[in-house]
């Protein structure tokens, strides 16, 4: 039926839009619900189109535990059913983009250097919000900066994402003096904040220390957009290290509590309240030595 049909093809699309705006959780569940009434349908070969198009959430599934038997399955079928393999490793260009501590962007595996903040900025960006014109990206990004000068700044980004990745790294459409920019179709980009978020939507705290090196993007200072992410962050890794913190502590594992309390410091050193607390844990199981250190790191912040 044509409903059914809109209906999968819908939730896939939406499980897209979902893994794009860091949802991973909620992506995974649409994209499983897609898949599986994909595999009951009768015509599966009109879904071609639809899986090749979303090459990089195609990708993300065979990644997912939860997802990856019912993507193989249907990748399986469409290419029996229509012939050739759907997805071409050859021409797929894999961007793994760290921004937790340091920034690096690799290309294939081999790292890719870039002159400026903002091109790794722009590629988190897009792929969290795609479609935006130069001036909505610059609005966002950039709002204090002079509108001629951060629209320039963003053409200087687009252009050398597209010298160090690929020219289709970054694509457009839409009237030629108001262009949408997207992520091209062929990229399969891998963001250490999606990892992040999406371990922390799963409790995974090791997970999340092992992905959390620091601040998101701390050398780019000029642009409200990151620095909000980067506040988003850091209080979603440190709210979930003070839950866990206090589980363990209430469950009378004050030495995990301890070493929650470290790490927590690690990510929020300047916390009076976990520093206080962090005393009166350590009191009960640690060394004097560590005790007195922890009681002058408290004393140094009250002072």
């Amino acid at each position: 039926m044509q409903d059914s049909h809109l209906l999968t093809r819908t939730l896939l699309h939406y499980a897209d839009a979902l893994r794009r705006a860091g949802k991973a959780r909620a992506s995974v569940e649409s994209l499983r619900e897609a898949l599986e009434r994909l595999l009951q349908e009768r015509d599966k070969a009109r879904y071609r189109p639809d899986i090749e198009e979303l090459a990089e959430l195609t990708h993300s599934a065979m990644l997912e535990p939860e997802v990856a038997p019912f993507m193989e399955a249907v990748l399986e079928k469409l290419a029996a059913m229509t012939g050739g393999a759907l997805l071409d490793e050859e021409r797929l260009t894999h961007v793994q983009v760290q921004t937790l501590g340091r920034v690096q962007v690799t290309r294939d595996g081999r790292a890719v250097p870039l002159t400026l903040h903002g091109s790794a900025l722009l590629l988190v960006y897009l792929s969290r919000n795609p479609g935006r014109t130069r001036q909505e990206i610059q609005l966002d990004l950039y709002p204090d900066k002079e509108p001629v000068a951060g629209s320039n700044y963003i053409r200087s980004a687009i252009r050398e994402l597209r010298e160090g990745l690929g020219r289709d790294v970054v694509v457009h459409s839409g009237p030629h003096n108001q262009p949408r920019y997207v992520l091209g179709p062929g990229v399969s980009l891998t963001l250490d904040v999606e990892e992040l978020e999406y371990a922390l939507e799963r409790g995974d705290v090791a997970r999340v220390l092992a992905l959390y090196r620091g601040p998101f993007m701390a050398p780019v200072t000029d642009s409200e957009w990151a620095d909000s992410l980067r506040e988003e962050l850091q209080a979603s890794v440190t709210t979930a290290l003070r839950e866990q913190m206090r589980s363990a502590r209430a469950a009378g594992d004050l030495r995990r509590a301890l070493l929650l309390a470290n790490q927590y410091l690690r990510v929020d050193p300047y916390d009076p309240e976990v520093l206080a607390e962090r005393v009166e844990i350590a009191r009960a199981v640690a060394p004097a030595q560590e005790v007195a250190r922890y009681v002058v790191e408290l004393q140094r912040m009250e002072a």
